[in-house]
């Protein structure tokens, strides 16, 4: 053999275990790169942020917890990719890291499932294997579409749109999957799966687990949007603009709100803190056997000794919409350290991760939850024995946004003696309420037409004694041209003026949304504030 043979053929093998070794190396770097996109969602709370957007666009926790690591997966995949080029080796690490996040859901449904009988249904053993199969083609898409669109997109970045084109077309992965036989079974498992994961996201993740179950209620399945037709009503041109419709016994010598900032003679400034308090989870079963409390301590709380008023905040904890999509605590901060609003104390209650998909804030008909009696039974006497807190109703108010503005008033109307107002932002006021934008209102009612009355703030408005009616307080918060929170919001406008109970209206033009949040905080609280004034908290 030629000398020159020779030295051709040690080029090629040194060639060849130069390639390996870099394949090698960009594997390592693929899968150290996956690992650590994974680690930064966890950490950062982007998955958490990512879960509570979706319920607050009406998806349940076990939707919104599947949809949130196949977006993780996703962002797994693309990342390693773009990092080392190594598009298989980081589909591989992102569906183990998006399939290790979903883990534990899945096994919770499962063991439900198992649980399961009567109107519940019972396990089904084919549909446990369609729907693992379902999400195994699932997060198996969602990886291969984000390095197949991550390489492009690196390619784009480094060689430009010619060379993209040309790459996606001649690489050899691409050549592969367009064989006969692979896009054939590729065909039939998208065929299969497709239909019942639209299911899934539409019904529940577990809804082929179980047959013989009782229907359910779909996102996309339109319900009873519309209000009853008999009832009071208001001109249209008062449901658009700010107005306070005082109540049956507001008089000048006792106003609904009065005007004075009587706490800047004492207010501090400076920054909160939040303290993070565990409590026995009110519920049976579930994915948690704890719930927290996060407790914002306003500047001055730890040099003074004077007692605050508090503001409970509902069913949503912390993290998430109030933290990310909103800068709450600063947010507090910088009201209290301009005087707008009095220090206070506010208490974030996550009434979320039990056996229903969401809580209403009440007792459920199965006895499996009994979220109302947690926070006046539980959560209240905690902060009144823990902290510094002003031990009055007049002091005690309700917050909440979404499904929060249904458990803020229909809270005060049932408890009175515990809350003299409450603050509705987009909520909506029957109980057990079925339609799109509520597709699992209805559950812990069960269709229960008697106990739905119990709870509907629409009903309880009328029922208010006298009483009851001199102390209690709203602020109601909604787009009037909103298919669905605005005529809840004209509705229970008007039943609270009918009732005699004052009510403070802000509408919006920012719909559903932490914009309508953002843009209504300060004047929500500082109305408040001067209800507060008004009910004597100050003096």
């Amino acid at each position: 053999m030629a000398v020159d043979d020779v030295m051709a053929d040690l080029g090629q093998t040194t060639n060849r275990k130069l390639d390996l070794a870099r394949r090698f190396v960009r594997t390592g770097l693929a899968v150290v790169v996956g690992a650590a996109v994974l680690v930064a969602l966890r950490l950062s709370g982007s998955l958490t942020d990512t879960s509570a957007s979706l319920q607050i666009m009406g998806f349940d926790p076990d939707r919104a917890r599947l949809i949130t690591d196949l977006v993780a997966t996703a962002t797994i995949v693309a990342i390693a990719t773009l990092a080392t080029r190594a598009g298989f080796a980081a589909a591989v690490t992102g569906i183990a890291g998006g399939g290790a996040l979903y883990l534990r859901q899945f096994v919770d449904e499962t063991r439900a499932a198992l649980a399961a009988s009567g109107a519940q249904g019972s396990f089904d053993p084919a549909g446990w294997g369609v729907t693992v199969a379902t999400l195994a083609v699932a997060f198996a898409i969602v990886a291969w579409a984000g390095a197949v669109l991550a390489l492009v997109v690196r390619r784009l970045v480094l060689a430009g749109w010619s060379d993209a084109v040309a790459f996606v077309g001649g690489h050899r992965g691409w050549r592969r999957a367009t064989r006969p036989i692979t896009t054939l079974v590729a065909l039939l498992l998208v065929v299969g799966t497709v239909p019942v994961f639209g299911d899934m996201v539409n019904f529940a993740p577990d809804v082929h687990m179980r047959s013989g179950r009782a229907g359910l209620i779909g996102l996309t399945q339109t319900g009873n949007d519309t209000l009853p037709t008999t009832g009071p009503s208001l001109p249209p041109d008062v449901l658009a603009h700010p107005t306070l419709l005082p109540g049956a016994s507001s008089t000048a010598a006792h106003p609904v709100l009065l005007d004075g900032r009587p706490w800047t003679k004492w207010q501090p400034g400076g920054y909160g803190r939040v303290d993070t308090v565990q409590l026995a989870a009110p519920w049976i079963g579930g994915r948690s056997q704890q719930t927290t409390v996060e407790v914002y301590l306003p500047p001055g709380y730890g040099s003074s000794t004077r007692a605050y008023p508090v503001i409970y905040e509902l069913p949503w904890g912390l993290a998430g919409g109030w933290s990310t999509g909103l800068h709450i605590t600063t947010v507090l901060d910088t009201l209290i350290d301009g005087g707008q609003i009095p220090a206070s104390i506010v208490a974030f209650v996550g009434m979320t991760g039990g056996p229903e998909p969401t809580s209403e804030c009440v007792n459920s008909v199965d006895h499996r939850q009994w979220l109302e009696r947690y926070l006046t039974d539980t959560v209240v006497p905690y902060l009144d024995g823990h902290y510094r807190t002003i031990v009055t109703a007049a002091a005690r108010s309700l917050f909440g946004f979404s499904q929060g503005g249904f458990c803020a008033p229909m809270l005060a109307l049932r408890h009175p003696d515990l809350f003299a107002t409450a603050i509705a932002v987009s909520g909506y006021y029957e109980a057990g309420i079925r339609s799109s934008s509520t597709p699992n209102a209805w559950r812990p009612f069960a269709g229960n037409a008697a106990v739905e009355a119990m709870y509907s703030p629409l009903v309880l408005a009328g029922q208010e004694s006298a009483a009851a009616r001199s102390t209690l307080f709203f602020e109601l918060s909604a787009d009037p041209t909103e298919s669905f929170f605005g005529p809840q919001y004209a509705a229970f406008a008007a039943a609270l003026h009918a009732a005699g109970i004052p009510v403070a209206l802000f509408p919006t033009t920012a719909g559903h949304s932490w914009q309508e949040v953002r843009t209504e905080i300060p004047t929500l609280l500082e109305t408040l504030a001067q209800r507060e004034n008004a009910l004597g908290v100050f003096a």
